[in-house]
C-alpha cells in the first residue's frame, strides 16, 4: 500500500522513535475512521518492527443496535486482517450503581453477587503475585457468545484513588483506559482469544501476557479540540500542551496526532475501506461536539484556514516547555519529599520547601496532590495559598489543612500528607 499518508506515518514513527522492534501493542479499536486507519497503518510497519498487535473493542451498549453493529464490524475487520481481538462489554447497571453510591469509590461499594464467579477464578492468580493492584469489583462478560473475559471494575492507574465521576463521558473514558491498561499489564485477561473464537474459560489455563504499549487513534482534530476545551477551563501549560505522542508514564502511544480527520477519511476512501460513524458525534449538547462542529469550522472559514495546523505547532512548543518544567518539578520533589509510601503518605521537609523558587512552589504543590489524589480535579489556587500559608507559618503547634479526603498536617519543620 503506497500513499502520502503511509509515507508520512512511517516518517513520523521514525522521527518520534515510537518503535525499536518487537513491541507488543494493545490497540483500541472503536470501528471509527481514526481507529481503523490506525490499524491499517500499524500493519504497514508490523513486519519491519516485528510488532505484535492485540485489538481491543469496548461495547458500551449505549446506542442499542448501533453499538452491536460497531462490535460486529470490528470482529469482521479483525478477522479479515488476521488479528487477535478482545471484546469487552460495559454493563449499564454499573452506571446506576455509581449514581446510587453518590460518587463514592468503588472500593467502598458492596460486592455484587454476579461478580462472585470471576472473583473465585481470579483469586489463584492474585495469590501468585500476578495482581499488584487494588481490585475490588469484577464484571463477568459472558452474556453473549463467544464467551468474554473478566474485567475489573476498579481500574488502575487511571482510576485508582479517584472518586467516581458523575459525568458519563468521564466514567466511560476512565473505564476504557482502565481496561486497556489492565490488558497491557496482563491483568485478568486471557491471551488466547482471536477474532470470532472463544477465549479459554479458566484464566489459569493460559497465563496473561504483558504488553508494552496501549495505542489509540487520537488525531490532530482531537488535539485542537482538547486545547480549546482546556483553554476555556483556564488550564495551565500542562493542560494546554495537550496529549503526548508518547506518554511514557501511562505507556500510551498516539501515532496519529500529526494527521487530521480529512486526511484519515480520504485515505480510507482511496483504499475502499469502510468504517463506522458514531451519530452521537453530531449531538451538539456536548461541549466537544460544539467545538468540533461549530466553533472550529467558523474559525477556519473566517479567520485562519490553517488554524488546526497552527494550534498543533503551538501545542508542540508548549509540550517542550512543559517537559522542562516537569523535570524541574521532579528535581524539587526529590529535595523536599523526605519519606513516605508515595501512594498513601508523603513527608515534606518544610525548610527545604521554603528555599524553593516562588515559581516552582505551586507546581510542587500540584504534584504532591496528584501523587496522592490521582488527579487535580477541584484543586484551585485558593487551595495552594492555604497550603502556602501553613508552610510559611513559624508556629510550633500542630496545623491541619484538608482538601477533600487529603489531609495536610504540619508540626514544626515537618509536614505530612495522607
Amino acid at each position: 500500500m503506497s500513499s502520502k499518508l503511509v509515507k508520512n506515518f512511517k516518517n513520523f514513527v521514525f522521527r518520534e522513535r515510537l518503535f525499536f522492534g518487537g513491541e507488543k501493542l494493545v490497540v483500541g479499536v472503536s470501528g471509527g475512521a481514526d481507529s481503523v486507519v490506525l490499524v491499517k497503518l500499524l500493519l504497514e510497519i508490523k513486519k519491519k518492527f516485528d510488532l505484535e498487535l492485540l485489538l481491543v473493542h469496548i461495547n458500551y451498549h449505549l446506542r442499542g443496535e448501533e453499538s452491536d453493529g460497531d462490535e460486529k464490524f470490528v470482529r469482521e475487520f479483525a478477522e479479515k486482517n488476521g488479528l487477535r481481538l478482545e471484546v469487552v462489554d460495559y454493563d449499564d447497571r454499573v452506571l446506576e450503581r455509581i449514581e446510587e453510591q453518590n460518587a463514592t469509590k468503588f472500593s467502598e461499594a458492596a460486592p455484587h453477587p454476579r461478580f462472585a464467579r470471576a472473583e473465585e477464578q481470579l483469586a489463584p492468580l492474585y495469590n501468585r503475585g500476578l495482581q499488584k493492584l487494588e481490585v475490588v469489583d469484577y464484571m463477568e462478560y459472558a452474556k453473549k457468545k463467544p464467551p468474554k473475559v473478566f474485567v475489573p471494575q476498579t481500574l488502575t492507574p487511571f482510576t485508582q484513588g479517584v472518586e467516581a465521576s458523575t459525568n458519563l463521558e468521564e466514567r466511560l473514558r476512565d473505564f476504557r483506559y482502565g481496561v486497556f491498561e489492565n490488558i497491557r499489564r496482563g491483568n485478568n485477561f486471557s491471551s488466547g482469544s482471536t477474532a470470532g473464537k472463544p477465549v479459554v474459560e479458566s484464566l489459569e489455563e493460559t497465563l496473561p501476557k504483558r504488553f508494552d504499549w496501549v495505542v489509540v487513534g487520537h488525531h490532530q482534530d482531537d488535539q485542537v479540540e482538547t486545547f480549546l476545551m482546556n483553554l476555556f477551563r483556564g488550564a495551565g501549560v500542562d493542560g494546554l500542551s495537550g496529549m503526548k505522542t508518547k506518554d511514557k508514564d501511562r505507556k500510551l502511544l498516539r501515532p496519529l496526532l500529526e494527521f487530521n480527520k480529512k486526511e484519515i477519511k480520504d485515505f480510507l476512501l482511496n483504499i475502499g475501506q469502510e468504517w463506522r460513524e458514531d451519530k452521537s458525534n453530531s449531538d451538539n449538547s456536548f461541549l466537544r461536539n460544539r467545538i468540533r462542529n461549530e466553533l472550529i469550522p467558523e474559525i477556519e472559514k473566517s479567520y485562519s484556514k490553517k488554524f488546526k495546523e497552527k494550534v498543533g505547532g503551538v501545542m508542540g512548543q508548549l509540550q517542550e516547555a512543559n517537559d522542562i518544567v516537569e523535570g524541574a518539578v521532579n528535581i524539587a520533589m526529590t529535595e523536599v519529599v523526605t519519606s513516605g509510601s508515595g501512594s498513601e503518605e508523603l513527608n515534606i521537609d518544610v525548610e527545604k520547601y521554603r528555599k524553593l523558587s516562588e515559581g516552582i512552589k505551586p507546581l510542587v504543590f500540584r504534584e504532591l496532590v496528584r501523587r496522592l489524589k490521582g488527579n487535580l480535579k477541584n484543586i484551585s489556587k485558593n487551595n495552594y495559598w492555604e497550603f502556602e500559608k501553613i508552610m510559611r507559618s513559624d508556629k510550633g503547634k500542630r496545623q491541619v489543612m484538608k482538601i477533600g479526603k487529603l489531609k495536610f498536617e504540619k508540626v514544626g519543620s515537618k509536614l505530612v500528607l495522607k
